[in-house]
């Protein structure tokens, strides 16, 4: 509600005081006016305080465990081994091996690890 607005209010319901109006639906309307913006904040604080209870604590296979008891670590998981490349014949093998050949040469490097630039070409300065 905008503060002008409830200013309003607060005017009506001391006006509404004053005269003592039988009209208790209005009444009743201002008032639930008022106190409609604190209902929904009770609401709100209500709806992210649940109770606790025992039960949400019992989880199945979760014991209270203390600090310094002994206890049985669980299961392993087992790794998956990882599958192995498809075996190519020796025709398809030697075509790679070609391919990865040309592409060294366009780029200028014989092997892989690590990059082998040729030295930097130095020029004497001209004076």
């Amino acid at each position: 509600m905008t503060s002008g607005l409830r200013q309003w209010v607060h005017q009506v319901v001391l006006v509404l005081k004053e005269k003592s109006v039988k009209n208790s639906k209005l009444v009743a309307f201002v008032l639930d006016i008022l106190t409609s913006g604190k209902r929904r904040l009770e609401e709100r604080k209500k709806k992210h305080k649940k109770p606790r209870t025992e039960e949400d604590d019992d989880f199945p296979g979760r014991e209270q465990i203390k600090f310094g008891d002994v206890v049985e670590a669980p299961p392993k998981l087992i790794a998956v081994p990882k599958a192995f490349k498809k075996i190519q014949d020796a025709s398809q093998e030697r075509l790679r091996l070609q391919a990865v050949d040309a592409y060294r040469k366009r780029k200028g490097w014989a092997s892989r690890p690590g990059v082998q630039l040729p030295p930097p070409v130095t020029t004497s300065p001209f004076f």
